[in-house]
């Protein structure tokens, strides 16, 4: 039994050629895969498949026979997936240089091949010959439209109904600059005796040059009696309502012409073999270089899915086209799949058991994958315990690091943020620092527990200190919640107010992700009311000792859970640090782009992205659904497209108009800073937003591939576009970034977010997110 090749059936068709060479008849079958079409000169698919199919010789003007078959293709055999590859890149001989095609060509989504199969040859003939007789018509009815549009012996030429109307203009001219000298001479200033009794008449004086005033009013007949006036109207009008039906029949005829052209294969027995469109085959960029993605059809959810690097997004059919048929910027399709619609068998799933796995090597894969599910539910684990631990020895942050030299090119101001932080603090100033953010409000209670301090001693009064202070974070927490309530995401700035106290005392950060009252909130309120400065204080002092020894009954015992206690809070001290980290890389990054520092913009700003999705990724250790660790990260994605688009355009615009030193400048501030950070906008997570983001990117520098400019610089550019369009192993990794530090964090936030939702596209752009509106 002969075995057949699945690849060879799928994709391979077959056709015979036939025709006439030199009066002799040939014919002959070939098997083909890929099927090449032309784009250069044709407007659709069907135009450039009825070229590549037809070879046909020219009339001969010395015979009256009709015309001649030089060669015809036929498929006799179509394959279940029809793949045609456009031709899209020619040798230009005189630059010598390889470049695209971009000509527009057009493709239906429903494609139907009956006309170009060999049992229809006869009637497909027949219709060919009737449509080269129509568009001979068509032809015919042009050239005598062009009499009509292009009228003159001349050089320039205008439209015939143009011409008509200029001329009876010219003749009533006349008409209508009588009338106007004689409203004048009837006004009082026309009986002042300004002419002199000698003066010509009209005719002569007007033989001897003209008047000024006539040169003044215009071109007009110089003598028109009011028979030749009424006969000359009445002939222009006539022919220029004459020449109007003209044209329009003309114009009609031919658009019948083209309705007949369109419609001549649609007759019922030429759409018995439908082929509907699969894929699509992107390019972007010139010959050099460029970009590749595809749109696949997924026929169980009817829609375009759009395949570009690591990340798939669904799509409408005109996003296809836009992309795909080329004619206004350098993308077009290359590769058209078109997939037999009348095989069921190609998307119904196997139905064949050969296909299907035996009982035994299915269970056998369903254990293995088991497994490995268990293997890296450990693995997470793990790493999740060795995360806590560096956490808990204050090792730094990993982000990416700003680079003062890349500052150079653009303006800069001086920054308002304080200096930089180097490591993590130790674990008893971590607890001090975080301490003292409730110093104003420590100091506000000491005010009122005098009395209480009296009557109950220090122990009493700390305790009623404690209470107030626990409920004045819970009212905060309050808020705080209904004021995200209209989002699923806090962080985000709502009405006028935005400020976050979660900036300003640790405890409400503790509330809102579901801590403990007991032992952890009750704990970071004894160290506020713990710090040093309360010494100075008679009413806080003795409460300083108090909760000095009410933390000492709190320390760990060395018991194995005491043990755990203590890491668990630690571990809350990191996630607050952490997320201090977060809103002063955000309002550091903000305040660097407003200055135009836009490298050291994006490395913050991008680096802000990372912490806020390091600490969105593991919930906190009470309560795994609360999501109050970060800020929204749309509102942080937004913030990062706008400092990287606006460094992209910088560079683009020093390379475009710079020297050479400027351009190549700008290539290296785009490979050291634009392409790490746009690594994370090519993820399966990222937004449409980001996705549109790194195309305009693209778009941006794959347009420069067609200006002239000196060779070092078009190498420098295409290597930068090699990394940009198929970014890998070379694009540069990030390194530990330092986050600069703000003396008042919770203030800086609050002014940064007001400035950023005060500007005009921070309503529109959230609004694409997904975000409700803000008023």
């Amino acid at each position: 039994m002969e075995q057949t090749n699945p690849m060879l059936d799928l994709f391979y068709g077959r056709f015979r050629c036939e025709g006439e060479n030199e009066g002799r008849h040939f014919s002959r079958e070939e098997a083909f895969g890929q099927y090449p079409l032309q784009v250069n000169g044709f407007s659709d698919i069907h135009d450039s498949l009825e070229a590549a199919t037809t070879s046909l010789e020219p009339e001969s003007a010395s015979t009256t026979s009709p015309r001649r078959l030089g060669q015809e293709t036929w498929f006799t055999k179509l394959p279940p997936v029809l793949v045609f590859e456009l031709s899209r890149f020619r040798f230009n001989q005189q630059i010598n240089k390889p470049e695209k095609i971009h000509h527009r060509l057009d493709f239906p989504e429903l494609l139907y091949m009956d006309r170009y199969m060999e049992y229809n040859k006869n009637i497909t003939r027949s219709k060919r010959e009737e449509v080269r007789r129509l568009k001979a018509e068509r032809e015919r009815l042009r050239r005598q439209l062009d009499k009509y549009i292009q009228y003159g012996s001349g050089p320039k030429r205008v439209p015939l109904q143009d011409v008509l109307q200029y001329t009876l203009e010219f003749v009533e001219s006349k008409a209508s600059q009588q009338k106007n000298e004689e409203a004048e001479m009837g006004s009082p200033s026309s009986s002042l005796g300004l002419c002199s009794p000698g003066s010509s008449p009209p005719d002569e004086g007007l033989s001897r040059g003209g008047s000024p005033r006539n040169l003044i009013e215009g071109p007009c007949p110089r003598h028109v009696a009011e028979p030749e006036l009424r006969l000359l109207q009445s002939c222009l009008r006539r022919w220029q309502s004459e020449v109007e039906h003209d044209v329009k029949e003309l114009q009609d005829s031919m658009s019948r012409i083209d309705a007949t052209i369109r419609d001549i294969y649609t007759e019922p027995s030429l759409l018995q073999v439908p082929y509907r469109l699969h894929a699509v085959l992107v390019h972007e960029g010139q010959a050099a270089s460029g970009h590749y993605w595809a749109f696949v059809y997924c026929p169980h959810r009817s829609a375009w899915l759009k395949f570009n690097d690591v990340t798939v997004n669904e799509v409408t059919w005109a996003d296809l086209l836009h992309d795909s048929v080329g004619g206004h910027h350098c993308t077009s399709a290359y590769c058209l799949l078109y997939v037999d619609r009348n095989n069921r068998d190609l998307f119904d799933g196997a139905k064949d058991s050969e296909l299907e796995l035996p009982p035994d090597l299915a269970q056998y894969v369903d254990a293995d994958n088991a497994a490995f599910r268990a293997e890296l539910e450990k693995w997470d684990r793990d790493h999740s315990d060795k995360s806590t631990g560096a956490a808990s020895s204050g090792n730094d942050i990993v982000v990416t690091p700003v680079q003062p030299q890349q500052d150079r090119p653009l303006p800069t101001e001086h920054s308002t943020a304080g200096g930089v932080l180097g490591a993590s603090p130790s674990w008893p100033a971590l607890q001090q620092e975080h301490a003292q953010l409730a110093q104003g409000w420590t100091q506000g209670r000491l005010v009122n527990l005098g009395p209480t301090l009296s009557a109950e001693g220090p122990r009493g009064a700390l305790a009623k200190a404690l209470d107030q202070e626990l409920a004045r974070l819970q009212r905060l927490a309050r808020l705080a919640q209904q004021r995200a309530a209209a989002s699923p995401w806090p962080g985000r700035p709502s009405g006028t107010d935005e400020e976050d106290p979660r900036l300003q005392h640790i405890g409400l950060f503790l509330l809102l992700n579901g801590a403990p009252v007991q032992p952890h909130l009750q704990r970071v309120l004894l160290e506020q009311f713990a710090q040093p400065e309360l010494e100075k204080d008679p009413i806080g002092a003795p409460l300083r000792q108090e909760a000095l020894r009410w933390l000492s009954e709190l320390s760990p015992s060395g018991a194995a859970g005491d043990v755990e206690v203590e890491a668990m809070y630690r571990g809350w001290h990191m996630l607050y640090c952490r997320f201090r980290h977060l809103a002063s890389a955000l309002t550091v990054g903000l305040e660097h782009f407003w200055t135009h520092r836009l490298p050291s913009a994006v490395h913050l700003l991008g680096a802000a992205c990372t912490i806020n999705e390091a600490l969105l990724a593991r919930p906190p250790p009470a309560e795994p659904h609360s999501r109050y660790l970060g800020f929204d990260p749309r509102l942080l994605a937004y913030c990062r497209r706008m400092a990287l688009l606006a460094l992209n355009d910088y560079c683009a615009r020093q390379f475009e108009e710079g020297s050479l030193r400027d351009a190549l400048g700008a290539l290296r501030l785009m490979t050291d800073t634009v392409l790490p950070h746009l690594a994370p906008l090519l993820s399966p997570l990222a937004n449409a937003r980001d996705t549109r983001a790194v195309e305009e990117v693209r778009s941006r520098w794959c347009a420069m591939l067609g200006l002239a400019m000196p060779a070092e610089k078009q190498e420098q550019l295409e290597d930068m576009l090699s990394k940009l369009l198929d970014p890998g192993v070379d694009t540069p990794p990030l390194s530990p970034l330092s986050i600069p530090r703000v003396t008042n964090l919770s203030a800086a936030y609050e002014q940064a977010m007001r400035r950023l939702t005060s500007s005009k596209n921070f309503e529109t752009a959230l609004l694409e997110e997904g975000v409700p509106s803000l008023s």
